[in-house]
């Protein structure tokens, strides 16, 4: 809906400069076209590998996105964890008793890593006009650290229930996934920026030789 909206206004759209448009419409359009086919990829994976099961397919990519890569991580670390589809049982020291957390198909990382692929993509076209090895490697290692920032967010998560509670896990939940995944953007963009200006300035200078 708000992909069309933008459409539909989209020469009226006030913003104070002009290149946002095209950045804008680009990145609503690239997240339109990821969203469902990152859906659409993961039936495919599940209906034909071992991870098909009889239950439902968004609790086997919880599991197999996130469940299975954080309780791995934690039980490294030496905390008792373990999950089962789209659930994470972890030791709550307040009471001293198992819990369990439920996790969202919006939880997994899928999400941050389309928001963050949209995003490149669009600035990508927008402010260097092509997608070319370099660009397409820091893709690549965007994609992977919005995976870990999610990971670690969810670890970070867990970790407030097991020494503080259920009502931590809450809070932690409610208010630390945006500040994870505001901080390490703000820091691949500086990144993406020092990389692409020098490779720019790279080729303007071959070009004028």
């Amino acid at each position: 809906i708000l992909f069309g909206l933008i459409l539909f206004f989209y020469d009226n759209l006030p913003l104070p400069n002009s290149k946002y448009r095209p950045m804008i419409l680009l990145f609503f359009g690239f997240f339109c076209l990821l969203y469902p086919l990152s859906t659409l990829v993961f039936r495919i994976i599940i209906d034909f590998s071992f991870l098909a099961l009889n239950q439902d397919y968004t609790d086997e990519i919880v599991s197999f996105t996130l469940g299975i890569p954080l309780t791995n991580f934690l039980s490294l670390l030496g905390y008792e964890v373990w999950s089962s589809g789209d659930k994470i049982y972890y030791i709550d020291t307040t009471i001293n008793r198992s819990a369990a957390v439920t996790i969202a198909t919006g939880c997994s990382g899928i999400d941050s890593v389309i928001i963050f692929s949209s995003a490149f993509l669009s600035y990508i076209i927008v402010e260097y006009k092509s997608l070319n090895f370099v660009s397409s490697m820091l893709l690549l290692l965007g994609i992977i650290c919005s995976y870990l920032a999610n990971l670690l967010r969810m670890s970070i998560v867990i970790l407030s229930g097991h020494y503080w509670g259920a009502e931590a896990l809450q809070w932690t939940h409610q208010n630390v996934g945006w500040i994870i995944f505001t901080f390490w953007l703000f820091i691949f963009w500086k990144i993406i920026d020092y990389f692409l200006f020098f490779e720019d300035e790279s080729l303007k200078s071959k070009n004028n030789i």
